[in-house]
């Protein structure tokens, strides 16, 4: 058994890094290409096959989402546009500035 292996795991989840904010200083140490992510995910899946796990990739999630910033900075991403910022919690609450970001009404 390995490290994981006594632990009641229900299931993985493997987020992409987003080079945002903060995260452009990592860049260069935590960005992966998509292929390269793709290959990692694989290969958990391949090391541990009863465990599920959900892969997220911001640019392929049709799905639409918005993340906060540890200074309350909401940012989206929308298709041709990349990740923007959509408004700050100090100023609006979230569902305020969801409403207001055309592609999410």
């Amino acid at each position: 058994g390995g490290l994981l292996s006594d632990k009641p795991i229900q299931y993985w989840s493997l987020l992409e890094f987003n080079p945002l904010n903060r995260g452009l200083i990592y860049k260069n140490k935590f960005f992966l290409s998509g292929k390269d992510f793709d290959a990692i995910a694989r290969a958990i899946k391949n090391t541990f096959p009863d465990i599920p796990v959900k892969v997220r990739r911001f640019r392929r999630n049709p799905q639409r989402y918005c993340f906060v910033t540890l200074n309350g900075c909401v940012y989206t991403y929308l298709p041709g546009k990349g990740d923007i910022l959509v408004g700050n919690l100090l100023e609006k609450n979230l569902m305020a500035i969801i409403n207001n970001i055309p592609s999410f009404s």
